[in-house]
């Protein structure tokens, strides 16, 4: 992040932010509600934040502008991490190919609450949609 952030790259974090009342919690506890740090970057993160974006579903394109501001950049790959390799991952990969966008999945800068579900999901499930790589792979295809 921090080499790509030099070179001037557009880096986008979109973070869960749900309103008390959200649907989502008939099925899944409530987390991340608006105005809680658990909708924030995590400190780890922070300084390389680009742009926030908040979500509230599954998918980084559900309900949000991501789509615009992608395509204002010229945007045709994106770079996918994070929590909830079956849901939120899974779900904005699904879309990004449904937009012809080349979307990578790094596949050690994604997490779920059991290994094997992750495991699954990067091994079986991902494959068939998109590329999955390594953040090592990435960023040897990244520099010159």
């Amino acid at each position: 992040l921090a080499e790509e952030s030099a070179k001037g790259s557009h880096i986008i974090f979109l973070c869960d932010n749900h309103a008390p009342d959200d649907a989502e919690f008939r099925m899944f506890p409530p987390h991340c509600i608006r105005g809680s740090e658990e909708t924030e970057v995590i400190p780890e993160l922070r300084e390389f934040v680009g742009e926030v974006i908040p979500k509230a579903r599954f998918s980084c394109f559900y309900g949000t502008n991501l789509d615009t501001i992608l395509g204002a950049l010229g945007t045709e790959t994106i770079l996918v991490g994070g929590i909830s390799t079956q849901r939120s991952v899974e779900g904005t990969a699904r879309d990004a190919k449904n937009r012809d966008l080349q979307c990578i999945v790094v596949s050690d800068c994604c997490t779920a609450g059991e290994l094997d579900v992750h495991e699954m999901t990067i091994k079986h499930v991902l494959p068939l949609l998109v590329r999955v790589r390594t953040t090592d792979e990435v960023v040897a295809a990244l520099r010159p």
